[in-house]
């Protein structure tokens, strides 16, 4: 892999484990509410249930959710700053 998809693979992990970290503390402080509901519950995106193939020989299951709150955009945006900008 090139240095520039490693920095894109990087600001990926980054962004989304600040964005949930700060989406989780924001929530949890926040009233009850739907705000609130969208902070700590966020929009879920990709397979809820895992989809298996079953060849009789090889099984295989595949699941893939993304779950995104307005903190987890937030923390992508902050780690692109810092990665692409602070040397």
């Amino acid at each position: 892999m090139k240095r520039g998809a490693w920095k894109a693979v990087l600001v990926l992990l980054l962004g989304t484990l600040i964005g949930t970290v700060l989406g989780q503390i924001v929530g949890l402080a926040l009233p009850e509410g739907p705000l609130r509901g969208l902070f700590l519950a966020g929009v879920s995106l990709g397979l809820e249930e895992p989809f298996t193939l079953d060849l009789s020989v090889l099984r295989l299951t595949f699941g893939l959710v993304f779950r995104i709150n307005p903190m987890t955009v937030a923390g992508l945006l902050l780690a692109a700053f810092f990665v692409y900008r602070v040397r």
